[in-house]
């Protein structure tokens, strides 16, 4: 197999536990046309594996000291 073939290894990604979505939370303060502040949430695609939910495993741990 050459190098271009082979896949890298990876591993769950930790920041969404493999959903490959985060919930984060939107501010709603009180204005003229909102009578009482709320916090709000919405769905994105998780930033540490842009939505994959895997992540690649760094280089320097796969190698073994032993």
């Amino acid at each position: 197999m050459t190098s271009s073939t082979m896949k890298s290894p990876t591993d769950t990604c930790p920041v969404c536990i493999g959903d490959g979505q985060i919930e984060y939370e939107i501010n709603k303060p009180q204005s003229f046309t909102r009578d009482i502040g709320y916090i709000d949430t919405k769905w994105d695609k998780c930033y540490a594996c842009d939505g994959t939910g895997e992540v690649e495993i760094p280089r320097y741990l796969l190698t073994s000291t032993e």
